[in-house]
């Protein structure tokens, strides 16, 4: 991969855009973050570092070019879905410091966090209001993520967050939990129901769902 570094210190980006890194050889964790269709919607990802307090861990956040739940790669990274989870185990053993695996994502991102959170084995997955992001494969989408899920690591745990006032996320959330690893946390909210990861920033309450800082 052809990196140029951003700032801050340690952040790279591929030659493609579709994947930003930041390694943290004394950190033993790795969160894997996935963007939906409109990547994290008002939160640039400056603000998401400092509002997840993720900025002392290896982070990898990737985004979807073609809109289509991760389900076709991610570009020239990764052109198709079996080389995406090849992409994946690759990206995990160029960090041989890394023992744990985090997965987290929003909207159709959410639905890359878990599919490549059962892949990876990974300890915990966020997801926030997932949803495909197309409504032409949505069943074939959703239907593959839970199939991912269900063969999954028992140890992994899934944690689904949504707003049960948006009919889509509702029902999506409910199909998910048909996998023995979900655990469903519904949210309160009177607008923008599926914006539910900006109304967490906005309370204080993204930082606090994630482990504390592990290292050597």
């Amino acid at each position: 991969m052809d990196d140029r570094p951003l700032a801050p210190r340690g952040l790279r980006q591929s030659e493609s855009g579709n994947v930003v890194s930041l390694h943290r050889p004394r950190c033993q964790q790795l969160f894997m973050l996935y963007a939906g269709r409109a990547g994290f919607p008002g939160v640039p990802l400056l603000r998401l570092l400092r509002e997840t307090a993720l900025g002392d861990r290896n982070l990898t956040l990737l985004k979807d070019p073609h809109d289509q739940s991760y389900l076709h790669g991610i570009g020239e990274d990764a052109p198709d879905f079996e080389s995406l989870i090849a992409w994946h185990h690759q990206h995990l053993r160029e960090r041989p410091h890394v023992s744990e695996v985090y997965g987290m994502g929003n909207s159709a991102g959410a639905m890359g966090a878990m599919m490549f959170g059962a892949a990876l084995c990974a300890r915990e997955v966020w997801a926030f209001s997932p949803r495909p992001a197309r409504f032409d494969n949505f069943d074939g989408a959703l239907e593959q993520t839970i199939e991912l899920v269900s063969r999954s690591s028992p140890d992994s745990a899934y944690h689904v967050h949504y707003c049960p006032e948006d009919e889509v996320d509702r029902e999506v959330a409910e199909r998910l939990a048909t996998c023995s690893t979900v655990t469903l946390h519904p949210w309160a909210m009177e607008a923008n129901h599926h914006r539910l990861i900006n109304h967490l920033i906005d309370r204080g309450e993204l930082r606090k769902l994630f482990p504390a800082f592990s290292g050597y």
